[in-house]
């Protein structure tokens, strides 16, 4: 059956209501009686079908609807569950003959807002029980309009919002909350108690009793617990809020995240007193720089009475070292406390550590193993302060010897290579040639200071100033990034703590030039690498076009050349080259590939005046290619 629209009024200002009904004559009564209100006016449309109505009722806006039972094979209680599963905010009006009034009291709990029995003199009850119930429609539907503003400038604030039932557990949070405890959304802090967040001053039940008692909670500092296991630091206010019926939230808490600010306080304070502690410090080092120009004076003097020969000679050797070594640490507090400017040398890694050995010994104790390759290989040479590297071996062994008072430690000095795998776990650092100095204990006593993957920042806070040792580790963290370097602390379960500095190796290839290398096939990136060193180049790695982009976007000020196959994973070798080009990270591009070039060119894979060279290839053609195109450097 066709609908049946009954309008008495402009549509655009009624407001609609769907009647669904079988029995022809009573529904066109019913119609009749609603279409006759004036306030407000109502647009009536007719259905015979409660499927065609459901489907209005989804794709319409319809306030109102009127069930004129009896339906013929449907229930009133599934009718009423079917309605609200598709509008559930529609007002529902059952017209029910008096024999099925059991039926419409149990449908009301079931979803419906209201019934009328049928028989009575007129439509007149009818038609006002629907107008009440679209006035009362109309105005839940503008306060949760109203609820749903307020959540959005709720969402807007910087401030964490927070609404706790009477047992202290959150009804609702807004998205600046989350962040401050560590969430993505505010819905994600649904069910969590106070008392499992908040750290102090006092605890979370006397906070609840305060908030009752007096209705507010004034401005106070607090700390919360976040979920990734930090304390932030808030400023926290509450108020009670009014009880009702349907309200769950009896309290609400607003907090202002000021850990940062904190923080910064707590590291200008201490700047301060490092500022007072280093001009004390000048004024020692100056004196001590005089006695040790004594000291080593008297030492030279005694070294043109005392032949080679003698017994004590050793001992004079030894005074004269040690007198050279206090005279390098003095150098470097007076540049650390600005009263002399730092000056860089370039010092031999095995050298430095050979020296230091007889002072490690006497200083640190126990039993010590010294690693240091033989003289005619060495680990390569550094640029350094020179006290200041002395300082970084001396402080590691004895953080070392400290958290390891019986086991022995061992000292070991080499030359790595640091591939670009190794620089992408570690982003601070360039792949390349290194020397290692290495400290690493027996056993796991230092767990309590370190992390599996140690960072220099975890120590600079409050917590950290009290703990010696990692105040000590920040100080070397400072010194080896100054130089350039890369610091790190492993540790592995049952095999002790390892302590690593790397220092730009001066003596090694990469001089020539950095080179970008793409293969995806590993044995060839291999050896690609390997011939590529050999002709005094540093090579940077990437088994993908979407690696290299990574690789050019951090080191593309120092590639010198692309060289990569032209069928890659993902993405030609010709559409990633262009994307480096244009982003002007690199300036000459090699390609590299089995097929012949005239092959690729038809293609449209190869651009026709590409440099090219077809795989395999030898050391020789690969080192012609490479200085016709860098002019020469090689």
């Amino acid at each position: 059956m066709p609908a049946e629209t009954f309008d008495r009024d402009d549509p655009a200002r009624s407001a609609h209501v769907l009647l669904i009904g079988s029995d022809a004559d009573e529904t066109r009564s019913a119609c009749e009686w609603l279409a006759a209100q004036q306030e407000p006016a109502l647009q009536v449309t007719h259905l015979a079908s409660l499927d065609a109505g459901v489907t209005m009722l989804a794709n319409s806006a319809v306030e109102a609807l009127v069930l004129d039972l009896p339906l013929d094979g449907v229930c009133p209680l599934d009718t009423c569950r079917r309605v609200r599963a598709v509008a559930p905010h529609v007002a529902i009006v059952l017209n029910t003959p008096p024999d099925q009034e059991a039926v419409a009291a149990q449908a009301v709990h079931e979803g419906a807002n209201h019934y009328v029995l049928k028989g009575q003199p007129d439509g007149r009850v009818l038609a006002s029980t629907v107008r009440n119930a679209l006035v009362r429609a109309r105005a839940e539907a503008e306060l949760r309009e109203e609820q749903t503003r307020n959540q959005s400038l709720q969402e807007l604030l910087d401030e964490g919002i927070a609404r706790l039932d009477a047992q202290g557990a959150i009804v609702s949070a807004n998205s600046a909350m989350a962040r401050i405890l560590g969430y993505d959304r505010g819905h994600e802090l649904e069910g969590i108690w106070l008392r499992d967040v908040y750290v102090g001053p006092g605890t979370a039940q006397e906070l609840l009793e305060r908030l009752a008692s007096s209705g507010k909670l004034p401005r106070m500092e607090a700390e919360l617990l976040s979920c990734v296991g930090g304390r932030m630091t808030v400023q926290l206010r509450g108020r009670a809020l009014p009880a009702g019926p349907d309200i769950r939230a009896t309290a609400e808490i607003i907090c202002t995240d000021v850990t940062e600010e904190r923080r910064l306080e707590f590291e200008t304070r201490h700047s301060e007193q490092f500022v007072i502690a280093g001009t004390l410090a000048a004024g020692v080092a100056c004196e001590l720089q005089r006695l040790m120009a004594a000291v080593a004076g008297a030492t030279d003097l005694l070294g043109h009475v005392i032949d080679e020969g003698h017994p004590r000679r050793a001992d004079l050797e030894h005074l004269r070292d040690t007198a050279a070594t206090a005279a390098a640490l003095t150098e470097e507090l007076l540049a650390a406390t600005r009263r002399r400017g730092v000056r860089p040398a370039v010092l031999d890694a095995c050298s430095v550590v050979e020296r230091l050995e007889p002072t490690i010994q006497q200083t640190v104790g126990g039993e010590i193993v010294m690693r240091i390759p033989h003289p005619s290989t060495g680990a390569g040479q550094v640029t350094a302060v020179p006290g200041e590297l002395d300082r970084v071996v001396l402080e590691l062994a004895s953080i070392a010897r400290s958290v390891e008072p019986e086991g022995p430690l061992t000292i070991t000095t080499s030359a790595v290579y640091l591939d670009a795998t190794y620089a992408r776990e570690h982003l601070a650092l360039i792949p390349g040639h290194y020397v290692a100095f290495v400290v690493s204990t027996s056993s796991q006593a230092i767990d309590t200071l370190t992390t599996p993957d140690w960072q220099a920042e975890r120590y600079f806070s409050p917590q950290a100033a009290e703990r010696q040792p990692a105040l000590e580790l920040a100080t070397v963290y400072r010194m080896v990034k100054q130089s350039g370097g890369h610091f790190t602390i492993r540790r592995a379960p049952g095999a002790g703590t390892t302590f690593k500095v790397y220092l730009p190796r001066l003596d090694s290839p990469g001089h020539l030039g950095t080179v970008l290398l793409v293969e995806d096939e590993p044995s060839i990136r291999r050896g690609g690498r390997q011939l590529l060193e050999l002709l005094d180049y540093r090579v940077l790695e990437a088994a993908d076009p979407h690696e290299a982009i990574w690789l050019a976007s951090r080191f593309g000020s120092e590639i010198d050349l692309l060289i990569a196959d032209v069928v890659l994973p993902g993405m030609s070798g010709r559409e990633m080259a262009e994307r480096l080009l244009e982003g002007q990270y690199v300036s000459q591009v090699l390609y590299m590939s089995g097929l012949l070039k005239e092959t690729l060119v038809e293609r449209a894979a190869l651009p026709p005046d590409a440099t090219f060279i077809e795989k395999p290839f030898t050391v020789q053609e690969l080192a012609a290619r490479v200085r016709e195109m860098l002019g020469g450097r090689v």
